[in-house]
């Protein structure tokens, strides 16, 4: 009996212990939370380096090193560096500055060289005859605790002499551009790819239809929703007679005049950048080749595709069966060179040297295979096909 009382003490006192601890805990943890709530501070010190009135050889070095104070966020937070420079002291104007890629969990932040003399070259805006250069440029750094949106940025720091060469990669043709408007598949929605010619690199084409009128406008990039215009073209070639003209409020290119047009843009590299020259020729395609009757004349009005009301182009039927050839006309260039071929329903523009067929220096699955009495029909709104 006496070791039952005294097994059934000893748990009223472990519960009670218990109790008392986890009483504890709670309150530690309240404790805790006052203790690190995470506070905005007003100050961000990054150090002036002590060589900041001396020269700066970005050619002949690995990082540029500086360093800051920790900002008080309430408690000794996990904090992420990254740094900016500008060449104007303007850390607000988008353009005017930029920001490293890499950022450091230390207050020693070592900067790449590499990067620096890019985004100086870049910030300079000076051609690359100009270089060396040696430029007075403006640091600061943000500090930005981990996980959260809570920052603040450093005090700005002048480097008066920082010499770089040209630091910038050689700019490149893109592989293709785009146009977009309000009679290109979903209208204003849908922007539409503008295939490389074939073998000449900074060319491009496409065949669009526009309904004419300052309604029916059209714009075009180097990429989706990179929103260029008229006023973004160095010159514009009308061979079509369309009446080309832009509008005034939102720089649209404007067809005074409803058709088919092919538009060929020709881009030049000038300096750092790429300009772009348009002309615009009437619309046509064609079928060539096997299912053309064995004709390999390009341009020949007798394998043109002609559109219809319903904006679908339609070759003539097919003289004798084989592997089906078909291509936009752009005057100028060889039908080769703008051919195109179907593959699952969209239209595939020739990339490739072909010197026999699409089906051995392509693939199976590129090559269209055409009967005596069918036809290609294309949408060149969607840019999808097919032979029936």
């Amino acid at each position: 009996m006496q070791v039952t009382n005294r097994l059934e003490t000893m748990k009223r006192l472990l519960n009670i212990a218990a109790a008392v601890l986890c009483l504890c805990t709670l309150a530690s943890c309240e404790d805790f939370r006052e203790i690190v709530t995470l506070q905005d501070p007003t100050t961000f010190v990054l150090n002036t380096p002590a060589f900041a009135n001396c020269n700066y050889d970005l050619d002949n070095s690995d990082v540029v090193v500086l360093t800051c104070s920790q900002p008080d966020f309430g408690f000794t937070a996990p904090v992420l560096y990254t740094v900016q420079v500008s060449l104007e002291n303007d850390f607000v104007t988008e353009g005017k500055y930029e920001t490293f890629s890499m950022s450091s969990s230390t207050a020693r932040i070592e900067v790449p060289a590499d990067e620096f003399a890019a985004f100086v070259t870049s910030l300079s805006g000076k051609d690359e005859a100009a270089f060396p250069i040696t430029e007075k440029v403006y640091v600061r750094a943000i500090a930005k605790v981990k996980n959260t949106d809570v920052s603040i940025a450093s005090n700005v720091v002048t480097l008066n002499y920082v010499t770089t060469s040209f630091a910038l990669p050689p700019v490149e043709f893109k592989d293709q551009i785009f146009v977009v408007g309000a009679n290109i598949g979903k209208p204003w929605g849908t922007w539409k790819p503008v295939a490389p010619v074939y073998g000449m690199p900074g060319e491009y084409y496409t065949l669009v239809y526009n309904g004419g009128g300052n309604d029916n406008g059209l714009k075009w990039g180097e990429a989706e929703a990179d929103w260029r215009g008229y006023s973004a073209l160095t010159k514009i070639t009308d061979n079509a007679g369309a009446g080309i003209s832009q509008k005034a409020d939102d720089d649209n290119l404007i067809f005074a005049n409803p058709g088919w047009y092919v538009l060929h843009f020709e881009a030049k590299i000038v300096g750092q950048k790429i300009e772009y020259a348009l002309t615009v020729e009437v619309g046509r395609a064609f079928i060539i080749g096997a299912c053309a009757n064995g004709e390999w004349n390009g341009g020949d009005a007798n394998w043109e595709m002609i559109p219809g009301d319903d904006g679908i182009h339609v070759s003539p039927a097919f003289v004798g069966g084989g592997e089906l050839r078909a291509y936009i006309l752009v005057p100028g260039l060889d039908w080769w060179r703008t051919e195109f071929t179907l593959y699952k329903g969209n239209l595939f523009f020739r990339n490739v040297d072909i010197p026999n067929n699409w089906a051995e220096n392509v693939g199976p699955a590129y090559s269209v295979q055409g009967a005596e009495g069918q036809k290609l029909y294309v949408d060149f709104n969607f840019n999808t096909g097919e032979v029936k």
